[in-house]
């Protein structure tokens, strides 16, 4: 099994998550920050249903050029879903390092996606988990960005941060 994904030639799941898991190590060691984004394409389903497999295809290259835009040299870049990609960002410095890394890759999608005579309007959700602040190891910071994900849409906000001082499993949609 590559450490690769094929299609994009981002880190795989595997790396991805011995990758985020050694960048937190280090961060330990150093007291230092990392940041982990965690965007899902939006009715990604739709498009592949419109406009075919292999333009949805194309649209997963396009991502992972405009996450690649957005990375600082050391960043770690990953496809780690169907339409579910991760950027781990060591040596975060403070938690507003990460709001613009959200934003620019926010902004980079506001570009129209080329396909045949079609312009497609790709639009993300992005969650945003912080160690140590959010979470002590590698699976747990994957988690609390899940989380931050899902309550950004949930909440219908492009973005967001996982909550402070709080166990996943005690909060609701209410």
């Amino acid at each position: 099994m590559s450490d690769r994904d094929e299609l994009t030639d981002l880190l795989g799941r595997r790396a991805f998550l011995a990758t985020l898991d050694e960048r937190i190590h280090e961060a330990g060691e150093q007291g230092g920050h990392v940041g982990l984004l965690l965007v899902d394409i939006d009715r990604f389903t739709q498009i592949n249903v419109t406009y075919g497999f292999p333009c949805g295809d194309r649209v997963l290259r396009h991502f992972a050029r405009q996450l690649a835009a957005v990375a600082r040299n050391g960043d770690g870049l990953a496809r780690v879903g169907d339409n579910r990609f991760a950027l781990i960002l060591p040596k975060l410095m403070n938690r507003g390092h990460a709001e613009l890394a959200a934003q620019k890759l926010l902004r980079l999608l506001e570009v129209p996606f080329e396909h045949d005579d079609a312009r497609l309007r790709l639009q993300a959700t992005v969650g945003v988990a912080l160690f140590p602040q959010h979470a002590p190891d590698a699976l747990a910071l994957l988690a609390r960005a899940e989380f931050a994900l899902a309550l950004a849409r949930h909440e219908d906000r492009r973005y967001g941060f996982a909550p402070d001082g709080a166990e996943i499993g005690s909060l609701s949609y209410q």
